[in-house]
């Protein structure tokens, strides 16, 4: 005798008070194919058994149908999901579209950015270029300032020395005047020397005859003309020191006047350069 209690379960009744319980494959409810597991047990504790394997089943079954259920619900919020997932592809593909034009113009930027970049580097190098050019120029202004400042003390110090030969050249100018005003008073005392020796010299050549007879006279005479006449060559000697020492003076005074025109060139050399 065969009977099924649940979908899950068919019992057979043996001859010899034993039942055959056969668990069943199941495709759908109410659908049952080939056994998977097969117990020969007695009827009564057979009985027992299949009640409480069908009270398992019956749990696994509503277990089975809740989780149907919530598959279902599931399967409805996937597809709740996927028409959301089909408008966030769309959105992301008007958003790819646009990531595609920003890429683009990103990408144009980019160049552009190059460009700049290229641009600014070819500034910073003509920057760095004058900026060292204004280097050099500060440090040749530097030097021309500490060369003006050398030309300075030098023009001060030839401004000294300038002073100090017109006091030089003012002093000689005053030692050339009384060389002179001297050379002038010996000049005079040498032509009354003179005339005194000329005079002298007439009253020897009128006295010559006396002077043999008085010898003493003559010798007398003689020895004022040797005094005169030393005197006179003291007078010539000294005269022609005196010219001497003139054209000394002179000498001196052209080479001073010499250094003061070279000091007044190269003073006005040096203001020129500081113009």
């Amino acid at each position: 005798m065969e009977h099924c209690d649940n979908d899950w379960l068919q019992i057979t009744e043996n001859t010899d008070a034993t039942c055959n319980f056969d668990l069943m494959s199941r495709k759908r409810k109410g659908y049952r194919i080939g056994s998977q597991l097969q117990l020969i047990l007695s009827k009564v504790v057979g009985e027992d058994l299949v009640r409480h394997v069908v009270s398992k089943a019956e749990s696994l079954q509503e277990k089975f149908e809740e989780g149907q259920e919530r598959i279902n619900l599931l399967s409805d919020e996937l597809k709740e999901k996927d028409k959301v997932i089909k408008q966030q592809a769309v959105e992301n593909s008007t958003l790819n579209e646009n990531v595609t034009t920003l890429n683009e113009e990103i990408t144009t930027l980019n160049k552009k950015v190059a460009e700049l970049d290229n641009n600014l580097e070819a500034e910073r190098d003509a920057n760095q270029q004058l900026a060292d050019e204004l280097g050099d120029n500060i440090h040749i202004i530097e030097e021309l300032k500490s060369e003006n400042a050398d030309y300075r003390q030098i023009i001060a110090e030839l401004r000294k020395e300038n002073l100090t030969l017109d006091e030089e050249v003012d002093a000689n100018i005053k030692l050339k005047k009384k060389a002179e005003a001297e050379r002038d008073e010996m000049e005079e005392k040498l032509e009354i020397l003179e005339e005194k020796y000329r005079i002298l010299d007439i009253k020897y050549n009128k006295l010559y005859p006396v002077a043999k007879r008085r010898e003493e006279d003559v010798v007398i005479l003689k020895e004022e003309m040797f005094d005169e006449t030393s005197k006179v060559k003291d007078l010539v000697a000294l005269c022609d020191k005196l010219k001497n020492d003139n054209m000394k003076y002179e000498k001196l005074v052209r080479k001073l006047k010499s250094t003061i025109s070279q000091l007044d060139a190269r003073i006005k050399i040096e203001e020129l350069k500081k113009k």
